[in-house]
């Protein structure tokens, strides 16, 4: 199969770059592994009837391609109860001619039209000329090399079927002793294009996969060249699509009649025709008209089927058929070095993993390594990206899918992880102790999952030798890496009576430990190390130790039959129910050792019980279930959205309240679990996008121009006087921080409006009276827009000291005045709390509009005085609680007043802050979102959720 490149392509398909991902994919045993399995039809064996076929063809001036399709049909067919309905395009060669005198030999019915009709107009107006049972759309450069019309017919008899296509050959000259190359097998769809949400791609053939070049198999789509269904339910589901002009009216039928009809498409790869490919399309002569046409149809389709097909081939990875792409899940594994003698353990913990998903899901795995350069970020093919290190840069990807799921698994360095530039962009947060999962979720706003690491059974079992170069009483088996452990200061091998062995890099360096150092091991050699010793000393280390999480070598030690001996209580207690012996000190350390090495009946015990829960909890094969379901969950229940601003550049983020708010609104959704990107203007319609099912534009003066593979919300929060009732007509649905405003317009579009007012972020805001005395008593928080706002000029002529925090006052305010340029947001409570007034404004039109800002509900939430210009719809939100001004001589005394009455109303405002943050907070506009995005994702992926 070759899906990408080359003349065997469909319009649209992609260019392969690359032969595959730049990871290494180490040789695995076949034993075991669980391959992908093409999803094959049974051939039917059952009696059949003889339902009446209509062939119909469309020619224009295509005499000679008629000849020999008449010609090959009387020659191998010897099925009789069909028609042929021949619909002529106006040909001005001998084709009218060849029907009729054809017309004695074959029951051909001819209908000229005169003109050149499209693909889909001419097959429809034929079907509706015939009552046969089944219709068999066949191209005029087809010809019959097989009796085929019985068993096609046959398999109709299978209601479950909608659509059958059939194997499809190259026309070959007659001379060569060659079997004539495949030309279709059926059509699957390629994801992995940076530059497109999906390319169908027709199957030619597949080394993995050799018996669908003769078994009829379940595929997406077949080809219109030749393709067989019933005539009334072809009728009801409404024909090919008139919307397109020659060009995939064949894939949107199909996919039709899997969403619509829950029919399966099959093609019957047991049977053959050829087909003269290109002799039918068009020539170097198209008018323009007809190529601006032409160039409409991959729109079209990507309107009605984008975002069904991405959501669908997602699924598709955990059915383990391929169906709907004929590649199996691809994992990268992004490790130190891809090498069994590497002292970095990352990449054994993949290897592990990766081994056990191959084996039991049959995916690809890879294993990408820092130490390959640049082809560390080449990620070209692969579906998910599991990364092992906090050091990887997400901003240096290439080739990457637009669907890419990005998962950060974090097993040490936990608080190394939360500073990465990168780690906001990760789809998913894995964590390796429940410790780790609190810490993460607290610091990151995300859904975190523990996926803690475990051991290979296989590798590290029980039953092996013991070998003699590896005996000792007890062992340490780890790296030092210029950071002191606590086995430095603990151990003292020189106080015992028992053989210690000491394993890893750099240790050779240490004269106190040098005597029982034995060197490093190669990663297959570890498990007779376990097996050789009695007792495994674990020095959980500074990058796990306080994180609670459990390395591999604890697991390992106990699967091949060892006690462990840890000074990682947290992580023993998390795992182990506190089982594992432990130490603290040196005196500890040597009781503990004195203990199990004098009593071996008291340690085969201990380990038994232990040996016990890791081999039923703690081995990749649980792992590997889990990543499964994990990823699962992630790629098919839960959603990618992308969230566009107007910022016209990084750089100015935050300083636009827009970023803060899209961050908010962020963070209330990604600790649901879902993936969310925030794309500023340059950034709307980049390679990412692609793999978005949801867009929601904060609409501010900027316009975004909505795409068809989305499912496309607008949020209108400010500027309404910029939008024109067409521009709504773009988006599903439309949503307005108004009530006012959304009922004027939703009787003046056709889009769904409803409102959805503006609210806060109660992880950020909330009353916090850290600032004391340092809090301004008049503040504005607000950047000028290049005018001079008028609540703050105001303010000023009435003599108030306000505090102006803000970019681009310089040439408004008078000295003293700009207190600063930027609250950092994360800090803007404190100021809210403690100011003595907080002045809030609104445009002219938001004003009109009703629409009510931001910083009321984040000041509110803070329990802040505040003062503000009067906007319609306010009381309605916030009753009496925001003091109002009409004009400029009334604000200076209504400042004056709300500062003397601030300490009578102090409990009125923190019951407001309650209520504000309990009915207006992300959380509650994220479930609003929510079910607007699931009812309209039940529509547009039908009833039906099955493949």
């Amino acid at each position: 199969m070759t899906p990408h490149g080359s003349q065997q392509d469909l319009n649209q398909s992609p260019i392969w770059l690359k032969l595959g991902p730049q990871g290494q994919q180490p040789p695995r045993p076949a034993t075991g592994d669980r391959p992908q399995t093409p999803p094959l039809y049974p051939i039917p064996q059952s009696p059949h009837r003889q339902p009446r076929i209509a062939l119909i063809i469309l020619n224009r001036n295509g005499a000679g391609l008629l000849q020999n399709l008449f010609l090959s049909l009387q020659a191998h067919n010897s099925y009789n109860n069909l028609e042929l309905i021949v619909v002529d395009h106006g040909s001005s060669d001998d084709s009218l001619v060849l029907c009729y005198q054809w017309q004695d030999r074959l029951p051909i019915t001819l209908i000229p039209r005169g003109q050149n009709y499209s693909f889909s107009a001419s097959n429809n107006f034929a079907a509706k000329q015939t009552d046969a049972d089944l219709v068999l759309f066949v191209n005029n450069d087809i010809s019959f090399c097989q009796d085929i019309l019985s068993p096609l017919a046959q398999m109709m008899e299978d209601d479950s079927l909608g659509v059958v296509g059939l194997k499809l050959l190259d026309l070959t000259d007659h001379s060569s002793s060659l079997p004539p190359p495949i030309q279709h097998l059926g059509v699957q769809f390629d994801f992995y294009n940076p530059f497109t949400s999906f390319s169908p791609f027709e199957v030619r053939e597949n080394p993995a996969w050799t018996e669908v070049t003769h078994q009829p198999w379940r595929v997406p789509a077949v080809t219109g060249a030749m393709l067989l269904c019933r005539r009334q339910e072809f009728l009801d589901v409404g024909g090919f699509d008139e919307g397109y002009f020659y060009g995939y009216e064949d894939i949107d039928l199909c996919l039709r009649y899997q969403k619509n009809l829950h029919k399966s498409i099959v093609c019957a790869n047991h049977l053959a025709a050829q087909h003269n490919r290109g002799v039918s399309r068009f020539d170097s002569k198209c008018s323009s008209s007809f190529l601006a046409k032409i160039s409409q149809n991959w729109q079209h389709l990507d309107q009605k089927f984008g975002y069904y097909l991405r959501r669908r081939h997602l699924a598709d990875f955990f059915s383990q058929e391929s169906y709907w792409t004929g590649q199996p899940l691809r994992i990268g594994f992004a490790v130190t070095d891809v090498d069994l003698a590497t002292a970095a353990g990352d990449y054994f913990t993949a290897l592990e993993l990766g081994e056990e998903l191959a084996k039991q899901y049959g995916w690809q795995v890879f294993y990408l390594a820092k130490t390959q350069g640049e082809s560390w970020y080449d990620l070209h093919q692969l579906d998910v990206l599991i990364v092992m290190r906090q050091d990887y840069d997400l901003r240096k990807l290439k080739n990457a899918k637009p669907r890419l799921i990005k998962v950060a698994w974090i097993r040490n360095w936990f608080d190394a992880w939360t500073d990465t530039a990168s780690i906001a962009d990760y789809d998913c947060v894995w964590s390796s102790s429940q410790i780790g999962v609190d810490y993460l979720e607290d610091n990151l706003s995300k859904l975190v999952m523990r996926l803690p690491i475990a051991t290979n059974p296989q590798r590290f079992s029980k039953d092996l030798p013991a070998q003699e170069a590896f005996q000792s009483d007890y062992c340490f088996t780890g790296n030092f890496w210029t950071v002191p452990r606590d086995i430095m200061s603990c151990l003292r091998p020189e106080h015992l009576p028992f053989t210690f062995a000491l394993y890893g890099h750099h240790w050779q360096d240490m004269p106190e430990l040098s005597p029982y150092y034995r060197g490093a091991v190669h990663y297959d050699q570890l498990p007779y190390v376990y097996r050789s010793t009695k007792i495994v000393i674990d020095d959980a280390n500074t990058a796990t130790k306080q994180w609670g999480s459990v390395n591999s070598r604890v697991f390992d030690a106990l699967a091949a039959g060892a006690l462990v001996i840890t000074n990682g209580k947290l992580g023993n207690h998390e795992v182990f129910g506190g089982l594992l012996p432990t130490f603290d000190s040196p005196e500890s350390l040597e009781r503990v050792l004195q203990e199990y090495l004098n009593h071996e009946d008291l340690r085969q015990e201990r380990v038994k019980q232990l040996q016990q829960q890791v081999l039923q909890q703690e081995t990749y094969a649980q792992r590997a279930k889990t990543v499964f379901s994990l990823l699962r969950e992630t790629m098919t229940q839960r959603y990618r959205i992308s969230l566009k601003i107007g910022v016209p550049n990084r750089d100015e983020c935050q300083e636009w309240g827009d970023y803060h708010f899209a961050m908010g609104l962020k963070r209330a959704f990604e600790r649901l679990g879902h993936s969310v990107r925030i794309d500023i203007l340059t950034e709307w319609y980049d390679s990412p996008s692609f793999g978005d099912d949801v867009v929601i534009v904060l609409q501010g003066l900027s316009h975004y121009r909505p795409q068809p593979h989305h499912l496309n919300f607008l949020w209108l929060i400010s500027h309404p006087e910029t939008m024109t009732l067409e521009d709504y007509e773009g988006y599903d649905q439309v949503f307005v921080a108004s009530h006012i405003y959304a009922e004027q317009i939703q009787h003046q579009v056709n889009v769904p409006v409803k409102p959805l007012l503006q609210c806060t972020d109660t992880s950020r805001f909330y009353p916090d009276p850290s600032l004391g005395e340092a809090a301004p008593q008049v503040l504005f928080v607000g950047n000028s827009r290049q005018v001079y706002r008028p609540i703050v000029r105001d303010a000023i002529a009435a003599g108030l000291e306000v505090a102006v925090y803000g970019r681009r006052w310089e040439s408004f305010l008078p000295p003293g005045y700009h207190w600063g340029t930027y609250i950092p947001n994360d800090e803007l409570r404190r100021y809210y709390t403690a100011a003595g007034v907080v002045l809030n404004d609104h445009w002219l039109t938001m004003a009109e509009g009703g629409f009510l800002s931001n910083r009321l509900f984040d000041a509110a939430a803070c329990g802040a005085m505040i003062v503000s210009d009067r906007v319609k719809g306010l009381e309605a939100v916030f009753g009496e609680a925001i003091a109002c001004y009409d004009d400029s001589s009334g604000l200076g005394p209504l400042v004056q007043d709300c500062l003397r009455r601030r300490d009578e109303t102090a409990s009125q405002r923190v019951q407001l802050a309650d209520w504000i943050r309990q009915h207006h907070s992300f959380e509650q506009r994220v479930e609003t979102l929510l079910e607007a995005i699931e009812s309209l994702n039940r529509v547009k992926m039908g009833a039906s959720q099955e493949s």
